[in-house]
């Protein structure tokens, strides 16, 4: 059995609670039935492995009562109280059907049990016999019809719900086996095979407890490894990134969410970066189905490989450091404008300053150097600088004087 889900589907909310309602209605109304007929059945025929089975179309029945109400709150958006929607309320409901299957395990196995204590056993009748057949027929056809739905819209509650119907239909098997070994001479054979059923539900409960853990504790196994490969993919080829970290991806419900640390250049503008992101995130939202929400963190280095970057002073308390280094300048004047790039190395500065006129550009090209070697001289955390001084000649400003001290 594969209880996993196929890539998401591109379904509205609406669609999806409209199509597994659909299906959790019907697997409730032939529960109910099968329910009575079974534990019916059971009791007329002599038959602890047809009464075991009555309980677990029981629980079935119970479960899709359960999915109904999941899928209602979870069609609900977005609110104040759960700023990420109420996809998580899915895999609550798959949580209360794996515990619920779990407990009908127990009751079956102490039910079992307790007929072995009994002195003599009668052996089962036609009639548990017949509702075994109806019954493995009728789930196995309710299975194909839940799953192809809960495939379609992506939900591994109704997923869940559906491998419960197939257990079901496993374990009336084991029960038609165990009817028909009763009714010719063999009536332990009977409750062997309700713990056998007990054993089959077991297994597939632990098996949807473990999905609904990793689902709620938010392990990056609950999304398939093809779609963080094809998530990472997508964020690598976007144009300007040049390299990824810290990618996270984790499940809400049917929905999927992602983190993630893009390196860009270093000396690019916010705005420019800021565009790098919303190209990532458009990637990602039309790359990959179910995928409602992405965090992009903009970094100019790899943290992983640098460490964290160092706080440093502003760009404000930069320019009242510096404003004092303009005095005494012939050629360089303020104002002065300060642009920094922060890195684990340092800061670097880009400094546009006023020049006089009245000056050669050579003569301004000089001063500009010798100001940019002294401010990284005098400031430890300052590792480069650039100065650019728009020089005006005869009412024209075109030329730039540019002095850089790495």
């Amino acid at each position: 059995m594969n209880p996993t889900p196929s890539p998401p589907s591109p379904l509205s909310r609406d669609d999806r609670f409209l199509a597994g309602r659909r299906a959790a209605l019907v697997g409730f109304i032939t529960n109910l039935i099968l329910t009575i007929g079974k534990i019916a059945a059971g009791l007329l025929g002599h038959s602890t492995a047809m009464l075991a089975d009555g309980l677990e179309s029981l629980s079935d029945m119970v479960a899709d009562g359960i999915l109904l109400l999941a899928m209602r709150i979870a069609r609900r958006g977005a609110d104040a109280d759960h700023p990420y929607g109420h996809g998580k309320f899915e895999t609550l409901a798959t949580l209360a059907t794996s515990l619920l299957i779990l407990a009908m395990a127990g009751t079956i196995v102490t039910m079992a049990f307790g007929k072995f204590q009994e002195p003599s056993l009668l052996p089962p009748t036609g009639i548990a016999l017949v509702a075994a057949v109806v019954t493995i027929l009728t789930k196995e056809a309710l299975f194909r019809y839940t799953i192809a739905i809960g495939r379609r819209i992506n939900a591994k509650a109704v997923i869940a719900n559906a491998w419960h119907h197939r257990s079901d239909a496993i374990s009336t098997v084991a029960s038609l086996i165990g009817i028909v070994l009763g009714m010719y001479g063999w009536p332990l054979a009977d409750p062997i095979a309700a713990i056998i059923v007990a054993f089959i539900l077991g297994r597939l409960g632990i098996q949807f407890l473990g999905e609904a853990i990793r689902d709620l504790t938010d392990a990056a196994s609950a999304i398939d490894q093809e779609i963080q490969e094809k998530i990472a993919s997508l964020v690598k080829t976007t144009p300007n990134v040049r390299s990824v970290h810290l990618l996270k991806a984790r499940r809400l419900g049917p929905d999927i969410l992602v983190d993630v640390h893009v390196v860009v250049h270093p000396h690019l503008s916010v705005s420019e970066g800021h565009q790098i992101a919303e190209k990532v995130r458009l990637a990602l939202e039309d790359g990959i189905r179910g995928l409602i929400d992405v965090m992009v963190h903009v970094d100019t280095e790899d943290d992983q490989l640098t460490g964290a970057v160092p706080i440093f002073p502003d760009r404000h308390s930069l320019q009242e450091r510096l404003e004092p280094c303009l005095d005494g300048l012939a050629a360089l004047s303020p104002p002065l404008r300060v642009v920094s790039h922060y890195a684990t190395s340092g800061i670097r500065l880009e400094l546009g300053i006023g020049a006089s006129s009245s000056v050669s550009l050579a003569v301004a090209q000089r001063e500009a150097a010798s100001l940019a070697t002294r401010i990284v001289q005098e400031n430890p955390d300052i590792r480069q600088v650039w100065i650019n001084t728009p020089l005006a000649e005869a009412g024209v400003a075109d030329d730039n004087a540019t002095g850089v001290a790495p």
